[in-house]
């Protein structure tokens, strides 16, 4: 059997937990039209300091094949981070900055994990990180969730109670194995909460 585990390590969690009781200035995140969707990261302003959270590909062994796989990773990031990832498009797509300044209440995470079985043996346990929701003082979140383990859009939505609106694990996991005879998968999701 083979574990994979992308999930937050101990020096993001703490990373994560400092920032509560902050006040957010803004987060930062190329819009489109349409959809909610952005491409590989969402970046916020926090006292004055630049985070970003990315869903950059890494090559992984990941149920049954090794191939580009889209990692939640959250860390600091700098202005010049902003131009870079502008760059990438043609045309250029820029970083459009939305307004917030309101103290981090809490900062939910969540884990889900995914097992896949062939012919009744369990091949894969992997641990990732689904979606990540910081929820202000106000009561307001801001979420972004993952998409598909193949893609590098992240959802960022805004509102209440978005963790409810996140797509299920039958959705994401479950119901695409289904079509594959003798494979069978496995899910369960876990949110921590920091505050």
């Amino acid at each position: 059997m083979k574990r994979l585990d992308i999930s937050f390590d101990q020096g993001t969690m703490d990373l994560l937990q400092s920032l509560v009781g902050k006040k957010m200035n803004a987060f930062l995140c190329q819009r489109r039209m349409y959809t909610t969707a952005v491409d590989e990261v969402v970046m916020f302003r926090i006292e004055g300091t630049l985070y970003k959270l990315t869903n950059a590909y890494e090559v992984l062994d990941y149920m049954n094949s090794v191939d580009d796989v889209g990692v939640f990773k959250f860390g600091l990031a700098s202005e010049k981070d902003i131009e870079r990832y502008e760059a990438l498009y043609t045309p250029k797509m820029y970083m459009r900055s939305t307004p917030i300044e309101q103290t981090i209440k809490e900062i939910r995470i969540l884990y889900e994990n995914q097992q896949l079985y062939h012919e009744a043996v369990q091949t894969y346990d992997i641990d990732i990180v689904r979606g990540v929701v910081f929820v202000l003082e106000d009561g307001r979140e801001i979420a972004a969730e993952k998409d598909m383990w193949f893609s590098e859009l992240i959802y960022v939505t805004t509102g209440y109670n978005l963790m409810d609106a996140f797509r299920e694990i039958d959705e994401t996991l479950i119901d695409p194995w289904k079509k594959h005879p003798g494979y069978e998968a496995r899910g369960s999701r876990q949110t921590v909460v920091l505050k």
